[in-house]
Parts: C-alpha cells; structure tokens; sequence
C-alpha cells in the first residue's frame, strides 16, 4: 500500500500521527509525509507535554509513544522528506491519511491544493481517512456542487469536548480563539455525525466510523484504529480490482 499522511505545519497532534504511522509501517506499507507548503510539520505544544496520566485520554504525551522511541526517532527523521502536497500522485496512491490536531484547522483542512487531491482520490474510488479535527477537512471538498461527505456516515472531534478543553487551558494559546468548529463543519457539508458524538468521545475514545471511503476517528485514541480499519478495506479494494 501506498500512503499519503498530510500533516500540519501549524500544530498536528503527535500521537495521532505515532499510532497510526505505527500501523502503516507494521503493514509495510509505503508511507510518505506531505505539508500544504512543503515546510517541516509543527507538532501542538500540548500533545508533546509529558504528562503520563492525561495522555491516557489523548490529553499530553507518554513515553511510550514519545518522539524518542525507535518509531518516533524515525517519524521525525521522516520530517526531513516531507514533500508539497502538490507533489502527491493520486494514481499511485492508495490512503490518503490526516492527522488532526488543532494547527490543522489553520493549513491542512482549508487548503484548496489539498481539496483537489482529496477530490480526485476520491473520484478514483482511493481511501480517504483522517482523525480528530482532521475529519472536518473532508467538508470542505464538493464534487461538482455536492460535499463529498453528504450522506456519509463520520465522526471527528466535537465541539462540546473542545469548548470543556478550552476553559481548563487544555488548548494552546496560539489556536485560540478556535476558527471554526469542526464537529459543525461535517454536519453542515451533509455528513451524518451522531447525537452521541460527544459522549462516544468520552466513553469510547477510539470510536470509528466507516462509511466508504471514509474512515474517520473521533480523537487521538481512534487512530489507531482508523489505521487499521483503513488498512483493511484498501486491501479489499485492491483484491477486489486484481480479481
């Protein structure tokens, strides 16, 4: 498999992007970084603060996923590769995977390069996933005058448990205020986000929801999962073509 991890450079949330590229490599997959602009990614300030007991919640970093494990040393050698986006083949690329993290909102998900490749690898029937704050990107991409994500069943990180981080300073000061909501984003481009989405967030944290070609994660917790469901249909996908 082939895939393609766009990440912020104004602060992607580290263990979404650990978890799932931890998954990709055990795959042997293919992995290749790109930024909106080509410049190195930006972690949020608040993912790579250790702090062992909230990172069981996706709040802070653990030394178990940190920058300085085998798999996070490499992660950030990978740095050093990272390509434009306008540079990615959507022919020869099979997952198209974005991190969240609140920086996203400010590059990744509004990036109109981005919204076309997201619109030709979804033409191509090409898998499309994406975690956290990084599933509202996906709204932005119409098809012709049709949001991709109408009707599609999706899930991201929902504005109640943003507003709750806000007022206990879990947000970093330079994400603030918040441009948009992310949850409100999907449901207003048509996407089907459930009433449960907050409290799937809380009790659930590694919900997914599958809707092809979508697999997206609520929040950091789910990227793991979201790697491996991902994973998954696109060797389904390609069985299917080679039969």
């Amino acid at each position: 498999m082939k895939v393609a991890v766009v990440i912020s450079t104004v602060g992607f949330h580290w263990e979404e992007l650990y978890d799932a590229y931890k998954e990709f490599q055990k795959s042997g997959s293919e992995i290749n970084f790109y930024t909106v602009n080509g410049h190195q990614p930006k972690g949020d300030p608040k993912s790579l603060e250790k702090n062992e007991v909230m990172s069981t919640f996706g709040l802070g970093l653990s030394e178990s996923f940190s920058p300085d494990t085998e798999i996070g040393k490499e992660i950030v050698n990978k740095f050093s590769q990272v390509q434009p986006v306008g540079n990615m083949n959507t022919d020869e690329t099979d997952i198209i995977y974005l991190p969240g993290g609140h920086g996203c909102l400010f590059d990744v998900n509004i990036d109109r390069e981005l919204h076309q490749k997201i619109l030709e690898a979804y033409q191509k029937g090409k898998l499309l996933s994406a975690v956290c704050h990084g599933t509202s990107t996906f709204g932005f991409v119409n098809d012709g005058s049709k949001p991709i994500v109408a009707d599609k069943k999706m899930t991201g990180f929902p504005e109640k448990l943003d507003n709750i981080l806000l007022k206990a300073g879990w947000v970093h000061e330079k994400f603030v205020p918040i441009p948009y909501s992310n949850e409100d984003k999907m449901k207003k481009s048509g996407a089907k986000v459930s009433n449960f989405n907050f409290l799937r967030s809380l009790f659930t944290p590694g919900h997914t929801e599958v809707d092809y070609p979508f697999v997206t994660g609520v929040g950091p917790k789910a990227a793991e999962n979201v790697a491996k469901k991902t994973l998954k249909l696109a060797e389904k996908r390609l069985q299917k073509a080679q039969a």
